[in-house]
């Protein structure tokens, strides 16, 4: 599913992590709807200013995954309001 013109939703919810644990990494329609928030309004104005791609090395995690990476208790990723990122 498109986020906008150069993000999915899969590429937000993709963990090499979550597939080799088996752990589900499938957001609510609330955190489905803060992602598209996220890539419509950071992400997709900061990939047209850098003018080249910008790659998602942390989006949406569960608290299951968020839990099994370390990651902290209260992480906006949960929610689907953070990213980690490179360009």
């Amino acid at each position: 599913m498109n986020l906008t013109t150069h993000f999915t939703l899969e590429e937000l919810c993709y963990s090499r992590t979550a597939q080799k644990m088996s752990i589900p990494n499938t957001p609510d329609i609330t955190q489905i709807q803060n992602l598209k928030y996220l890539a419509e309004n950071i992400l997709e104005p900061l990939r047209i200013y850098a003018k080249q791609p910008i790659h998602i090395n942390s989006g949406f995690r569960t608290p299951a995954l968020n839990n099994a990476i370390g990651g902290a208790r209260n992480s906006q990723h949960m929610k689907g309001e953070a990213a980690d990122i490179r360009i």
